[in-house]
């Protein structure tokens, strides 16, 4: 081989560059296909990003949201002693100052009363805290506005905005601010059952449920609906719906010596618990049943006496006062057993006298003496009577002010009775939707009939009043005027030769005023009936009806109710019957029995005292054990209850429904860590007489529990007694 046949380097480098210089068609295809897939992919990722924005945004608009509204709307809550959902209401009313906003309309207010530190003394005030429901440009915000007036003093506000961009008036609605209601914003309900579900659009199809055992007044849940902006509802980021509750909080002073730090702030829920209301008749007609009647009433006290029960008596009888009023209401606390003794001895002292004014004893139950509501009512009214009312507040009150707000539409032939009546139920049915009403109706006047008849009314209406009238023209050349028809009257010319008299023939009718039309002669006027408003008078039909009706109508708002049913002296239905009448005054008390214990019985309440104090630091008691009356065991609920001295009681709810009793154990759990205290000894009582009882120990430990006997038809209420270190 010569030089020349040897390949150089740049030989080699050239031929390798020509071997690189291009790619195959596979190679080509891979690429092609590799790159179709990446574009595609991104392609989806940027259509799906798009697409989403709008609901990535509108859930995170509702979590902001969210976030904002239960800041604030749950401390509100659980400081709230008075819920207005009136639109037009005011947090500082007509006095605000310049800065507040006072537009839109209001979709909740909360108030309550604090006090501030003053010179030598504790100053009172007033605290409002409205949620307005305002548009501000195109938008729509939901403002709090906070109002104190401390002292009586001039309000001071300040402006919070909690939400903003809310969901706008829907298209149905006429958006008037401060006329309409924002309900599609916020809705507010009474206390809930704990059990109630809501479904996926709670704000718009969803009925609320009422918890008739809620014991607290204040115990409002509020749902507040929140649109993010996106395409579905909940996830969706669109309109989504937030339920806030303060859980029936009641503020109490946390006793400052206690060795255990802050109580359980934990609520028993009960159906034993509340505000109750007994409005009792002592008209001379019950003359000398009134013992009876007396010892009615004790018994029902008794009933309560130890359960977490709050009671106020309403005695009437031509005019209504409050038991031991201070000045105008009281409600004797059953856990006291101060309270419940002088309230025993005070019904004891009814006297029967006077007439029989049912206006004014529901009057005082649900007014004040200047016609407001009470701050404070009852969550279930009592009433009892032996006859229909004779007289009301027009004619008979225990208060200067007697129309507004109690005053309903006058009505011609609304004499006596059952004018007495109609106001009766006008504030009946003011609270008909929040208080439970329950009529008792003794003695021999509700098996007889209403003498005179009574009314129902029919179509109103009111007259219209004409004066008479004829035509005249004259004979211009004799000058003697003669009585013509319309057409040749108004033919007549010059006018001065025609003219209008208000004398005989009556041939035409004109409008006329009342006053104009009682001084005209009987057939120069004409009055007919016109049934439009304004109502001055309606067609009255007079029926005979049954005395007991007349309750039934007062109570149930018709004439039927639901009427206990007695079988061997026994009410089977008492949980829900609402009209007890009796024909015999040997019966009130049975009746009044029962209804106490439709509410209380089938329940044992706990308290620790120290002494006649509660005890400051929380005890916890559990349910552990259940029997029945054969001995054999039931399922335990393991429920707990805590006492504290703000929170004093707690109740155990039973089901027996084979109507005998069960056996329970209830026994101490947090006993390792009193150290402060030392057991001392339990006691039980029941319908005002002691309670059997046995005690057994609690493992590992000093303190003891008890074993009682838990009957459907009573409610008993044990208390231990313990040492304080």
């Amino acid at each position: 081989m010569t030089e020349h046949d040897m390949p150089t380097r740049l030989d080699r480098f050239s031929r390798n560059r020509r071997r690189d210089g291009g790619s195959t068609l596979p190679e080509l295809l891979v690429t092609v296909m590799l790159l179709g897939l990446i574009v595609a992919s991104l392609s989806s990722a940027v259509i799906v990003i798009v697409r989403q924005q709008d609901n990535s945004t509108g859930r995170l608009n509702v979590a902001r949201s969210e976030t904002g509204v239960g800041l604030w709307l749950p401390a509100d809550l659980a400081s709230a002693k008075d819920v207005d959902v009136t639109p037009s209401a005011s947090p500082c009313g007509t006095t605000c100052p310049p800065d507040t906003v006072t537009g839109g309309s209001n979709a909740i207010m909360l108030s309550w009363t604090s006090l501030e530190a003053g010179v030598t003394d504790p100053l009172s005030s007033r605290i409002n805290v409205s949620y307005r429901y305002v548009q501000v440009g195109a938008s729509y915000h939901l403002v709090r506005v906070q109002c104190a007036s401390v002292d009586t003093g001039p309000w001071s506000c300040s402006n919070t905005t909690v939400l903003r961009d809310l969901t706008e008036p829907p298209p149905a609605t006429t958006w008037t601010p401060g006329v309409t209601a924002p309900n599609w914003v916020i809705k507010v309900s009474q206390p809930l059952d704990p059990g109630t579900i809501d479904g996926d659009d709670q704000a718009s199809t969803t009925t609320i449920v009422n918890d008739p055992n809620a014991t607290v007044r204040n115990a409002q849940r509020v749902v507040v609906t929140i649109n993010g902006g996106g395409d579905g509802a909940g996830a969706g980021g669109g309109a989504n719906s937030v339920s806030l509750t303060a859980g029936g909080v009641e503020r109490g002073i946390i006793d400052s010596t206690s060795m255990m730090g802050t109580p359980s702030f934990n609520e028993a829920r009960t159906r034993c618990g509340g505000n109750f209301g007994l409005i009792v008749d002592t008209s001379g007609s019950i003359g000398s049943a009134m013992p009876t009647v007396n010892a009615g009433l004790v018994a029902f006290i008794n009933a309560f006496a130890g359960t977490p029960i709050k009671i106020q008596v309403v005695r009437f009888q031509s005019t209504a006062t409050v038991i031991g009023q201070n000045p105008r209401t009281r409600y004797f606390d059953m856990l006291n057993d101060a309270d419940v003794t002088f309230l025993r001895s005070q019904v004891n002292l009814l006297a029967a006298g006077g007439g029989t004014n049912w206006e004014d004893a529901l009057h005082r139950m649900f007014y004040t003496d200047t016609g407001a509501v009470q701050q404070v009512y009852p969550e279930m009214v009592i009433f009892f009577t032996d006859g229909e009312p004779t007289t009301g507040r027009v004619n008979s009150s225990s208060t200067s002010t007697v129309t507004a707000p109690t005053n309903p539409p006058a009505r011609e032939a609304e004499l006596g009775s059952q004018e007495a009546f109609n106001r009766a139920k006008y504030i009946v049915d003011a609270f008909r939707s929040s208080v439970n009403f329950i009529g008792v109706g003794v003695g021999p006047a509700f098996t007889g009939w209403n003498s005179s008849g009574w009314r129902t009314y029919g179509p109103g209406w009111h007259y219209d009043y004409f004066r008479g009238f004829h035509y005249e023209k004259r004979n211009v050349a004799t000058n003697v005027w003669s009585t013509v028809d319309l057409a040749t009257y108004n033919a007549t010319s010059p006018t001065t030769d025609r003219r209008i008299v208000y004398t005989a023939p009556f041939q035409y009718w004109e409008p006329t005023t009342l006053a104009t039309y009682n001084t005209l002669a009987s057939a120069a006027r004409l009055r007919t009936k016109n049934y439009t408003l304004p109502y001055t008078s309606y067609d009255v039909v007079s029926v005979p009806i049954r005395n007991s009706m007349l309750l039934t109508r007062l109570i149930a708002g018709n004439d039927f109710g639901v009427p206990a049913v007695s079988v061997n002296g026994a009410y089977t239905n008492a949980a829900t019957a609402n009209m007890y009448l009796l024909p015999n005054f040997n019966q009130f008390a049975g009746a009044l029995e029962a209804v106490a214990l439709a509410e209380c019985g089938g329940t044992l309440t706990l308290q620790t005292k120290v002494g006649s104090a509660a005890a400051a630091d929380p005890f916890t008691y559990q349910h552990t054990v259940t029997k029945s009356a054969a001995g054999l065991p039931l399922p335990a609920s393991l429920n707990t209850v805590t006492t504290t001295r703000t929170y004093q009681s707690g109740t155990f709810d039973f089901s027996i429904p084979d109507g005998e009793y069960i056996t329970v154990d209830i026994q101490p759990l947090n006993s390792s860590g009193l150290q402060s205290y030392t057991p001392g000894s339990w006691s039980c009582r029941a319908g005002g007489a002691a309670k059997a009882f046995q005690t057994f120990p609690v493992p590992g430990s000093a303190w003891s529990g008890i074993r009682v006997q838990v009957r459907a038809n009573e409610a008993i209420s044990c208390i231990q007694q313990v040492n304080r270190v």
